[in-house]
């Protein structure tokens, strides 16, 4: 008897170990999450690249770059490389309607071959754009003409001009504005804060120097040049003081001598706002004989449009070769209407 139940007990330890080694095969051979695809009873949800807001992104780019492109080639005088900005079918282009590219730059290079200083300027820091349609500021120059307008554009699925109208004009410029535009045009730009100093200092060749009609520009209107020296005037660079204010920074070099002044002007009108002189470097022909002279100096301007002119001079003795160094500082500010504020302290806030 006591046999008997030794053997249903061996039994029932079997079966109860073989049902544990089966359970732990089941788990072993049961996929981890993280080798389950993604999936724990549910489907993974799936990510929309394509926002809305993505796709107006997307568009707004490509059209962009289709009117910087078109802008850019017209200015060179590229008129096949700017009608390959159009679509086969031109709705309307200016004034004439139902077009094609090949008749748009026919008829570009008409009207815009026989002008000097071609340039279209679009505002791409603020375009509007709705769905296939965009609004831009265009700034269009030539000899004698400064304008700047609306633009309306439209375009088609593969982002090609199907329609370009000009809209209302926003400012066109007169004469001296006309005149000082082109005088920007030759001048280099700079940006803020700007330094320059008389070792820096470069000046253009002899042919580049201003004419009577720049120099009036600027407010140099009673200029009688000394014959048998060198008397010139040259324009540095330029800088946006604000929209309307515009600064230009120019020198007269009179021999060795080397006067650094500033214009404020308005960019609307073209007039003289103000105008300064802020320092001047180099050698004075008087006493030259008997005084070796030299003056040194940096000129430096901050965003603010705060102006720091710091010299340096030395005067040796030729008879007695002794030196002596004396050193100064002028300030000044521009003001945002274009005035020049004297200053005998720091900077003005506003």
């Amino acid at each position: 008897m006591m046999k008997k139940t030794m053997i249903i007990c061996l039994g029932i330890l079997l079966a109860i170990n073989a049902c544990n080694n089966k359970t732990e095969n089941t788990q072993r051979n049961k996929p981890l999450p993280s080798e389950n695809n993604g999936q724990s009873g549910k489907e993974s949800p799936v990510i929309n690249t394509e926002k809305p807001q993505d796709l107006e992104k997307l568009k707004s780019e490509k059209m962009k770059g289709e009117i910087k492109r078109y802008f850019s080639n017209l200015s060179k005088g590229n008129y096949q490389e700017a009608s390959q900005s159009f679509a086969a079918k031109v709705d309307q282009w200016i004034t004439i309607k139902n077009t094609t590219p090949q008749a748009i730059m026919t008829e570009a290079r008409r009207f815009l071959s026989t002008k000097n200083g071609v340039r279209y300027t679009p505002n791409l820091t603020n375009p509007v754009f709705k769905e296939n349609k965009a609004k831009v500021v265009v700034r269009q120059q030539w000899a004698g003409y400064d304008t700047i307008l609306e633009v309306w554009l439209e375009f088609d699925k593969n982002f090609k001009i199907k329609s370009y109208k000009e809209g209302k004009i926003i400012r066109k410029l007169s004469g001296k504005a006309i005149e000082l535009e082109a005088l920007l045009q030759k001048t280099p730009k700079v940006s803020l804060p700007y330094e320059i100093s008389d070792v820096n200092l470069s000046l253009p060749e002899v042919e580049e120097s201003l004419d009577s009609l720049e120099m009036t520009i600027l407010g140099v209107d009673d200029f009688t040049p000394t014959p048998g020296l060198v008397n010139d005037f040259y324009s540095i660079g330029y800088f946006e003081v604000n929209e309307r204010v515009t600064a230009v920074l120019y020198c007269y070099n009179y021999a060795v001598l080397y006067y650094l002044r500033l214009a404020l002007l308005d960019r609307y009108s073209g007039k003289l706002i103000s105008s300064d002189e802020l320092s001047a470097w180099g050698t004075p022909l008087g006493g030259t004989l008997y005084v070796a002279e030299y003056t040194s100096g940096t000129i430096s301007i901050d965003t603010k449009g705060y102006i720091v002119s710091e010299w340096s001079r030395s005067e040796t003795i030729r008879a007695t070769n002794k030196t002596t160094t004396s050193t100064g500082e002028y300030r000044c500010q521009i003001l945002p209407n274009g005035k020049i504020k004297k200053l005998t302290k720091g900077r003005l806030d506003y």
